[in-house]
């Protein structure tokens, strides 16, 4: 029986794709690092506050105090009034006759770097485990940018609505939880 001693050139290999694999999950873990949301930490006080929770060109929803909703893009913001262009044209709404106020965001910075990330490590993972490690390096950076028009277009499709005027209230949610084996409740703040 013959034992074949490892080359310098396998251990270079391995200490190779070892260092890679690493570095993949690090940039991984890096990137999902969740971004600060604007405006989080300032409470909103007054329709003054409103630009620190509101920028130019975003697209929001106006409810006024008859109920009415109007969607459209914020184009002027001052002190006592607020602009947006919808689809039949400029609409004027003064502080007095808003109800709520609510901005749509998309999270296209942070869904095209999870699907950057995890396109890359799923190029990196097939191409520098199997035998033929030639395209090693290759891999993760293709892989990667097929990954980040993947997150391009679920961020396009995914979106989050936020009351900020008058700022939303907190609430608690209690509700029973059952299983076959066990019973619970389940508690929800939001604020």
């Amino acid at each position: 029986m013959h034992c074949i001693r490892p080359t310098t050139h396998t251990w270079i290999d391995r200490v190779t794709v070892l260092w890679m694999r690493r570095t993949v999950v690090v940039s991984f873990f890096a990137l999902m690092l969740p971004a600060p949301s604007q405006g989080a930490a300032q409470a909103l006080q007054s329709f003054k506050d409103l630009a620190l929770r509101v920028n130019l060109d975003d697209q929001l929803w106006v409810e006024d105090q008859s109920g009415v909703r109007t969607t459209g893009r914020l184009t002027r913001l001052t002190a006592d009034e607020i602009t947006l262009h919808t689809d039949a044209g400029e609409k004027h709404f003064t502080r007095e006759t808003l109800r709520r106020v609510a901005v749509r965001h998309q999270p296209l910075r942070r869904a095209v770097l999870i699907g950057a990330g995890a396109g890359a490590a799923t190029g990196a993972a097939v191409a520098c485990t199997g035998p033929r490690r030639e395209e090693c390096a290759d891999a993760p950076i293709l892989a990667g940018a097929f990954g980040e028009g993947l997150g391009l277009a679920a961020g396009a499709l995914m979106h989050r609505t936020t009351i900020v005027y008058p700022e939303a209230e907190r609430r608690t949610l209690v509700s029973p939880v059952i299983a076959r084996a066990d019973a619970g409740v389940l508690v929800g703040l939001h604020w």
